[in-house]
């Protein structure tokens, strides 16, 4: 991969950025852990009991053979997958079963994505709007970076997210 000085100089010169990284410009309250739990135990954040969404699962073999026109695939929540003229834009990918940093805690999904990162024809590009854990998951990356290797690329605005293990326009390194 080629580093782009120039591009690399302008974002730095963007006003959301303060040395060398991203930053609101937007002043953000801060929030403490009751804040936290008095958002999490409120009243009607449950999903109705009962209440299922249908799932519509696309074609697969017709995502692998995309027609001229562009085509946007729903996946679930903010994951998108983009098709035009042979390019494979995928965003937000969040695919596992919680969107949370903890697999076991967390947000659970009330349906399934419609496609898993098996299903998916080749991706070429994956962009993040930001780094909450309901358009950023790092499970999800992961599988698609085994399946799609360094190839894919990976385009968040900002240079990290709150762990610091992911990279502008890389991937993580390989867990040991």
């Amino acid at each position: 991969m080629t580093v782009d000085r120039n591009r690399l100089a302008a974002l730095a010169a963007e006003p959301h950025f303060y040395r060398g990284r991203y930053r609101n410009l937007e002043p953000v309250p801060r929030h403490g852990i009751g804040d936290f739990m008095r958002w999490q135990l409120a009243p009607g954040r449950n999903f109705p009991k009962g209440k299922r969404f249908t799932l519509l699962r696309p074609d697969t073999h017709s995502l692998m053979s995309p027609p001229e026109e562009p085509q946007l695939v729903w996946l679930g929540h903010a994951s998108f997958l983009f098709q035009y003229r042979g390019l494979n834009v995928l965003t937000d990918p969040v695919l596992s079963e919680r969107a949370s940093p903890f697999q076991l805690v967390g947000p659970k999904r009330y349906t399934p994505p419609a496609l898993t990162v098996a299903d998916m024809p080749p991706i070429d590009l994956v962009l993040i709007s930001h780094n909450h854990y309901d358009h950023l998951d790092e499970k999800t990356v992961r599988q698609l970076h085994r399946r799609f290797g360094d190839n894919l690329r990976f385009c968040p605005l900002g240079p990290t997210t709150r762990a610091g293990s992911w990279r502008r326009c890389t991937w993580p390194r390989k867990r040991r």
